[in-house]
């Protein structure tokens, strides 16, 4: 990257690591899960139900912040961490219900008296219909 008449090469590093696990038994797939017994309450089928978590970190390479030429470390954060969890309800192959909570905490980002602290963490509850056609 550059600005001006300085460059820099920054090395940013990040990670995630995601999981589910599908509670009526039908087969995990990256695509959406089709229930073996889709909702049909008088007959007590409801279809399938998931849960999933995730856990993701990215770190700003610290020279970025070097003389606050890229960027200002008491306005943009140095890193950021963050975990998630979510409920899938599965009704038929055409339609879900989706539930998730995401938590991200920060490194850097703001500052007290000119001294650079932590922003303050964020949390999100999102829900989401979906129809697929």
């Amino acid at each position: 990257m550059k600005k001006g008449a300085t460059a820099l090469d920054a090395d940013h590093r990040a990670w995630a690591v995601t999981a589910s696990f599908v509670l009526t038994g039908e087969r995990a797939t990256y695509r959406m899960i089709v229930p073996d017994r889709p909702f049909d309450p008088a007959t007590g089928r409801w279809g399938a139900l998931e849960l999933a978590g995730r856990y993701q970190w990215i770190r700003f390479d610290d020279a970025l912040f070097v003389n606050d030429v890229f960027a200002d470390a008491r306005q943009q954060v140095r890193g950021a961490h963050a975990w998630g969890a979510g409920i899938n309800w599965y009704l038929d192959r055409s339609f879900r219900i989706m539930l998730d909570y995401d938590r991200t905490g920060f490194l850097g980002g703001a500052s007290s008296g000119g001294q650079e602290i932590d922003r303050t963490p964020e949390q999100v509850l999102i829900g989401r219909a979906q129809i697929v056609f």
